[in-house]
């Protein structure tokens, strides 16, 4: 799930790791001001090249998460091809920081689009990702930026500050500013490196996460410990519809996307350095019945396609305590996004959920336009339940 997206996960800037396109020149600069030598990462023809290719690839519509690449961002990667910054992308990077070029032979396209697996990074998300994991993965630093200002952290590029001003926030940002978690119990499943725990840690009285990747719940860990956290418990197993043991595939250049959604699994497994790692699957009512861990009165999910699963293993404490869910939408294709969000739609409604949103856009959902949700993140509680402060979202 990934219980790595959320975020989430470089392509969020709720997980501190985005900046801005103007800037992704400026950083590669301080990078190399360090004093780091070495190789070009590419020659600046391939890296053009490859931007035409993927701006064509736009203009084109394909659907999904699509490359905006902006003429400051052009200019800024073709800057860091002039620079020397210690090492150069390897063969297999460059791939999968491109699109593959339609109609080229070596790809089978379905005929309809929305069944066709489109990329969850763009282009400015996974040279990010890079930077931050080849250069600075071991750097321990004070947040300067976001919604974890001020707490210490590794992973991500936080440590640069917001160049020009702060950056504008995510509808994601503006919902967990604004969360009133005081003295309530929230469980954090799929937390990835702890980045909305270490957030929801500062005023809820105990969260409880789920993070079963031994990478991303070792660096967990970490940031837990440098803030000196008392009120979080950690819980390395997944989440789903029963106990078993299963096969949790992920990309090790997007640490944030490990999953155990058999179609996303498949399209990862394309990759010739794809990993995988066998870990332990529970339910959480097993979880509860089971331990003394406090009963959740909020409940963030983000498990990369596998949302259903965590859903149908929580149907008890959903029809007794009726949590507030926080679910980011999954799926490989459009199609399956859309076919994920109206049987979650489905389910919630049966399970007595009768006040579902769309956080984006602030629609109100139900069974006939769940597709609208297909994209981003829903809210779901019962009616007349109070989340947030006065001042606006």
């Amino acid at each position: 799930m990934a219980h790595s997206r959320s975020p989430p996960l470089w392509c969020s800037s709720i997980h501190c790791a985005c900046v801005s396109d103007q800037n992704i020149g400026r950083i590669i600069g301080r990078i190399n001001n360090a004093g780091h030598s070495g190789r070009n990462i590419s020659s600046r023809k391939q890296l053009s090249e490859n931007i035409a290719t993927d701006s064509r690839t736009n203009s084109a519509g394909r659907m999904g998460h699509q490359h905006n690449i902006s003429q400051s961002a052009q200019e800024s990667v073709t800057a860091a091809s002039k620079s020397h910054i210690g090492m150069r992308f390897r063969p297999m990077e460059l791939q999968s920081l491109c699109p593959p070029k339609r109609n080229c032979g070596q790809h089978i396209m379905p005929k309809d689009r929305d069944d066709q697996p489109f990329s969850h990074y763009n282009l400015r998300h996974k040279i990010i990702s890079w930077i931050s994991r080849t250069l600075f993965d071991s750097l321990t630093y004070t947040v300067r930026r976001g919604l974890l200002k001020g707490m210490r952290r590794k992973g991500g590029l936080a440590w640069i500050p917001a160049i020009g001003g702060d950056f504008p926030r995510t509808p994601e940002e503006k919902f967990f500013s604004t969360l009133n978690v005081s003295g309530k119990v929230v469980f954090d499943v799929g937390a990835f490196e702890g980045l909305l725990t270490l957030f929801l840690a500062r005023s809820a009285q105990h969260v409880v996460c789920y993070e079963p990747n031994s990478r991303n719940y070792a660096r967990l860990c970490e940031n837990l410990e440098l803030n000196r956290l008392q009120n979080v418990t950690v819980r390395k197993y997944g989440l789903g519809a029963a106990p078993s043991i299963s096969v949790m595939t992920s990309d090790p250049t997007m640490a944030g996307g490990a999953t155990l959604a058999s179609s996303i699994s498949t399209t990862i497994d394309r990759r010739a350095d794809s990993r995988h790692e066998e870990i332990q699957v529970k339910t959480l009512d097993q979880e509860l019945a089971e331990t003394n861990l406090p009963q959740p009165d909020f409940m963030k999910v983000d498990v990369e396609g596998y949302e259903l699963p965590v859903l149908r293993g929580s149907r008890q404490i959903l029809a007794m305590r009726h949590p507030a869910i926080y679910l980011e939408m999954h799926g490989e294709t459009m199609n399956e996004k859309r076919a994920n969000v109206r049987a979650i739609v489905e389910y919630l409604n049966a399970a007595g959920y009768d006040d579902i949103c769309h956080v984006e856009s602030g629609r109100k959902i139900n069974g006939e336009n769940s597709e609208l949700a297909a994209r981003g993140h829903v809210l779901a509680v019962q009616s007349g339940t109070a989340l947030h402060s006065e001042k606006d979202i």
